[in-house]
């Protein structure tokens, strides 16, 4: 099995934003472009849409939809402790 990334989106300051489809699961990464600049900022079940938006503080929002809240607006500084739901819809 391959993992492929997928859905790469631009952070802007050197940085991107991409998927890793895990067995249904989506892994969710930043990265700089190097292998110790690669972290994962979290899973989130079933899907992720391609369809983000920089915000003007360099966060990222994005639609995702788990188990837990279904499909909701998610926002992420790149880090896993402030990726999370932005609002209950």
């Amino acid at each position: 099995d391959q993992l492929r990334a997928h859905d790469v989106s631009s952070l802007g300051l050197g940085k991107a934003w991409f998927l890793v489809n895990v067995g249904g699961i989506f892994e969710t990464y930043v990265t700089d472009g190097t292998s110790a600049g690669t972290v994962s900022i979290g899973q989130i079940q079933s899907w992720a849409s391609s369809h983000t938006a920089l915000l003007p503080d360099g966060r990222l929002i994005f639609s995702a939809w788990s188990t837990g809240n279904g499909a909701e607006l998610w926002v992420s500084d790149g880090t896993p402790g402030a990726t999370h739901v932005l609002v209950d819809l």
